[in-house]
């Protein structure tokens, strides 16, 4: 049993720093549309749980180069009922301002639940909008099943004093020697690393003034696809719905003309490192790499992009310790200095994240109503910051009862810059392999 603070991770860190040393929040979203009537009782009783649960955090940060620690509160979350009727043809448009809403991981609120009611009166939406900060997607999704089921969450109270923040800095500064005396000689890892094609075309410096003026800030689509039939065509081509999923990820950015064939993708993959579901950690997600090259065979055959998913994943579990405690040391530099050092950070070119099949309570909200679900993530920033650290696409992907959704996000206001754009080049990519794409929220 913890005695001592509640210490943020360097996971959890590099959330914080992105929110308050760079100017970029990230939150994540889930929306649900339940097909019914659902009880304001039960949904009240809902985000009560939550606002006891394990994402109901605030994070104290602390002069001392030490780590940041958590507040449990009560506080730490908002609750909104849209009394006005959502038009079916603005659904899509009201999860998108909930995802917009702003979050604040010092004094709150760091997460929102809003809920409506469609036009006709026959459909619950449900929006649950937190900062990442908060917990990655398996804790949002734990967090979620826990207050369905009732399960109480133990938070731990234990202020962090001037001692205990003292201790701490020097674990940091003891884990900082260690991760520069293992550095000095690193594991090498089973094979080479290739490295990644230029991505970057020559454009002139005013098609890209004009694309950044008309471009939406981080504009995401979700798209529905029947599960069975994504199955068979993944089969068809020696994959797995996750091999499809990256290639589906490597298509749209290769139909966005940021990369071309034969060009080499480093294709970021993250993946959960949750141990148990008593993890009260928040982000606990590494990151694995896949080097995939940009070939039509891939329509045909999944088989390269299966191996080097498999080599990302060989990668992942050999690399140094030495990296991870510099990553933990990190936590001694104040907001200015990372700022400055993180400056030039660039996004991820290919993010593909695959949430798997979602918990039945977690679909539902334990309403026992049929529901369809979408869940993405967006950052805070204009066109321009977007365009000067060299993101790309960013995509989710989950089966959701019979139906698997496909979520993209644009991180490139010069090749993807509006909603509309990146949902014309996601329905073709599926019809190329001869899947049907619905998209989210629209209703029969």
């Amino acid at each position: 049993m913890q005695t001592g603070p509640d210490r943020l991770t360097p996971d959890d860190n590099l959330f914080v720093r992105m929110d308050r040393a760079l100017g970029l929040p990230t939150a994540v979203q889930a929306v649900w549309l339940l097909d019914g009537h659902v009880d304001r009782a039960h949904l009240d009783t809902l985000v009560e749980r939550l606002g006891r649960g394990r994402l109901s955090r605030l994070v104290a940060r602390h002069r001392l180069p030490c780590r940041d620690s958590w507040v449990y509160t009560e506080k730490a979350g908002d609750y909104h009922f849209d009394p006005d009727p959502v038009e079916p043809a603005d659904i899509t448009g009201w999860a998108d301002a909930q995802l917009r809403a702003p979050l604040d991981i010092v004094n709150g609120p760091a997460w929102r639940v809003a809920i409506a009611t469609s036009a006709p009166g026959d459909t619950t939406l449900v929006s649950f909008t937190r900062s990442h900060v908060t917990g990655d997607g398996t804790a949002g999704v734990a967090a979620i099943v826990e207050a369905v089921r009732g399960e109480a969450f133990e938070p731990n109270l234990t202020p962090a004093g001037t001692l205990s923040n003292l201790r701490d800095t020097a674990g940091l500064v003891w884990s900082a020697g260690r991760a520069a005396a293992r550095l000095r000689h690193p594991r090498q890892p089973s094979g080479p690393v290739p490295p990644a094609a230029p991505v970057s075309r020559d454009m002139s410096s005013e098609y890209v003034a004009e694309m950044l003026a008309s471009a939406e800030p981080n504009p995401s689509v979700g798209i529905t696809i029947d599960a069975a039939a994504a199955v068979r065509v993944s089969e068809s081509a020696g994959g797995t719905l996750n091999s499809l999923f990256t290639a589906l990820m490597i298509g749209l950015l290769e139909r966005s003309g940021r990369v071309r064939r034969g060009d080499l993708v480093p294709l970021a993959i993250p993946v959960a490192g949750r141990d148990a579901a008593g993890d009260r950690r928040a982000n606990v997600t590494a990151g694995a790499t896949a080097y995939i090259v940009v070939e039509d065979s891939r329509y045909d055959d999944l088989s390269a992009i299966r191996q080097a998913c498999k080599e990302a994943f060989v990668r992942l579990d050999e690399r140094p310790g030495g990296s991870a405690a510099l990553v933990s040391a990190m936590q001694l530099l104040p907001d200015a200095v990372i700022g400055k050092l993180a400056a030039n950070a660039p996004t991820p070119l290919c993010l593909a994240s695959n949430i798997g099949r979602l918990p039945e309570e977690f679909r539902t909200l334990g309403t026992g109503l049929d529901a369809t679900v979408l869940m993405r993530a967006g950052t805070v920033a204009t066109p321009a910051e977007f365009a000067r650290r060299g993101g790309g696409v960013h995509g989710w992907f989950w089966i959701d009862g019979d139906v698997a959704t496909w979520t993209a996000a644009s991180a490139d206001p010069v090749h993807v810059p509006t909603a509309a754009v990146l949902a014309d080049l996601m329905m073709t990519e599926l019809a190329r392999w001869s899947l049907v794409g619905r998209p989210w929220g629209v209703r029969d």
